[in-house]
């Protein structure tokens, strides 16, 4: 069984790390998710970030309304810590880049699933 740091951030090193369960441009397989991701990015910045276990929906959403340029860094890297998923900053700041409503899309998909298979 993995253990989890001593931050409560992500796994230790003992811990396969694993691709993203969900493509970047994957929407097509969920446009529910999609459209709500491009028409409420700040409510789905928020599920994200309390589905993650980072803390009250309300940062999540606060941090996408002040900070959203920098979600990638605020967020992104914790969400793929969190759940042990390869990658790196420069490849989370090019996905916000290219098209922040797919990277939203994504990283929701992800912590749904993480929590569906919870049971939450």
């Amino acid at each position: 069984m993995a253990s989890w740091n001593d931050d409560g951030l992500g796994m230790d090193d003992s811990v396969n790390v694993s691709d993203w369960q969900n493509e970047l441009l994957g929407c097509g397989s969920d446009p529910g998710t999609c459209c709500y991701a491009c028409m409420c990015p700040l409510f789905a910045a928020g599920e994200i970030y309390a589905n993650a276990d980072l803390g009250h929906c309300a940062v999540g959403f606060l941090l996408c309304l002040c900070f959203s340029p920098c979600h990638s860094c605020c967020v992104t890297s914790r969400v793929r810590k969190r759940f042990a998923i390869s990658g790196s900053a420069i490849g989370d700041i090019a996905a916000c880049l290219f098209c922040p409503p797919c990277q939203l899309t994504r990283e929701l998909r992800e912590v749904r699933e993480v929590r569906d298979d919870r049971g939450y």
